[in-house]
C-alpha cells in the first residue's frame, strides 16, 4: 500500500521541497493556527463576557423577535449557561 502510494505521488516531493512552496505552506499553517486562536478567543469572550449579561438585553431581544415574527413577543426569563 505504501509503495503504491509513493509511486503515485513521487512527483510531489520535489515540488514540496522548493523553497517558495515550503514557505507558502509554512505561512498557510501559521495562518490556520492564528485563525484557530482567534476563533477560540471569540468563543471564550462569548462564553464569559457576553452570555452572562444576556438578561440585560431582554427588552431588545423581545423587540427584535417581535419585529421578526410580526406578533408581540414576551420573554418571561432569559439566562445563559
Amino acid at each position: 500500500m505504501r509503495s503504491a502510494l509513493y509511486h503515485r505521488l513521487h512527483w510531489l516531493w520535489p515540488v514540496l521541497a522548493r523553497p517558495a512552496v515550503a514557505r507558502a505552506l509554512r505561512w498557510l499553517g501559521w495562518g490556520l493556527f492564528a485563525g484557530w486562536l482567534i476563533f477560540a478567543a471569540l468563543v471564550v469572550v462569548l462564553r464569559y463576557v457576553v452570555l452572562p449579561k444576556v438578561a440585560d438585553y431582554q427588552s431588545e431581544i423581545e423587540q427584535a423577535a417581535s419585529r421578526a415574527v410580526g406578533q408581540p413577543v414576551k420573554i418571561g426569563k432569559i439566562e445563559a449557561r
